[in-house]
């Protein structure tokens, strides 16, 4: 495998097609076989990819998983409970194109065969400091990816990409259940968008205020249940609509009267025919 020329291929053919925490998680794939001098097949454990790219969530790097097998990216094979999975990386360019099939990734030093290392990456930015993002040539054709490089950009998974559709989403969980509390919880409603869509989810958060419940906990446990067992319309639980656009739950509350312990009409009967013990 060319892989400067897989790098590139990946460049363009990511575009419009992952979202950005695919191609972090490619990325990632991408430098752990360069790591171990790109064998056919290479294992790492999810506990890995969750540290190395700041992820707080497992279904986060299952589902990433998932997509880049689906959009033809890689290749993996997940062996069960506690073993790491096995992944492979799919050649992304046509073998027909200028280049060997084996030609390695050279560097201005350094032997044929020699893998990319950091220190040589660092060196060809003589500017840089250690966290910098790698500054291409002037002019180069895949700037705007190589940028997109920079680790520390790509990998700050804990606070979303701030899309109109996203900000929308937040903006009608902090009105309708409460401000959002932390970084995880972010991320979890951009899991649940990623995953859901927008439509369901805004239909979760609408129950769940519905029903008065506050976590987003309980907002993804109905996300999970109309996945497995289809929508249900709270109105036909209930036998009536939003006509007046009140919540019947609420409603009913709201004119719920506290229950008297007796009946104060009741006593007076009951005791009008009895004698006093004195007479």
């Amino acid at each position: 495998m060319n892989y400067v020329r897989q790098l590139n291929a990946f460049g363009e053919k990511s575009i419009g097609v992952l979202n950005a925490k695919e191609q972090a998680m490619y990325l990632r794939l991408f430098l752990i076989a360069n790591q171990l001098k790109w064998p056919e097949w290479f294992e790492v454990a999810n506990s890995q990819l969750m540290r190395e790219l700041g992820m707080g969530w497992k279904k986060t790097i299952i589902d990433a998983r998932r997509e880049l097998e689906k959009k033809g990216f890689i290749r993996s094979v997940d062996p069960g409970h506690k073993m790491k999975t096995r992944y492979h990386l799919i050649q992304l360019y046509d073998d027909a194109s200028k280049g060997s099939k084996n030609e390695p990734i050279t560097t201005a030093k350094g032997s044929k065969n020699e893998p990319i290392t950091e220190p040589r990456v660092r060196k060809s930015n003589p500017k840089g400091s250690k966290n910098e993002p790698i500054a291409p040539s002037k002019g180069s054709k895949n700037e705007p990816y190589i940028n997109s490089i920079n680790s520390k950009h790509i990998s700050s998974t804990t606070a979303p990409p701030q899309d109109e559709i996203f900000r929308q989403v937040v903006e009608v969980y902090e009105k309708s259940i409460r401000p959002v509390p932390s970084p995880a919880d972010l991320e979890r409603l951009s899991d649940c968008l990623d995953h859901y869509g927008k439509d369901a989810l805004l239909k979760a958060i609408d129950r769940a205020d519905y029903r008065g419940r506050r976590s987003m906990g309980y907002i993804e446990g109905i996300l999970r249940s109309w996945e497995q067992n289809g929508y249900d319309d709270p109105e036909e639980e209930h036998g009536h609509g939003k006509a007046d656009g009140r919540r019947p739950a609420r409603d009913t509350a709201q004119n719920r009267k506290k229950a008297l312990r007796f009946d104060p009409e009741a006593e007076r009967r009951k005791w009008a025919n009895e004698k006093s013990g004195w007479d």
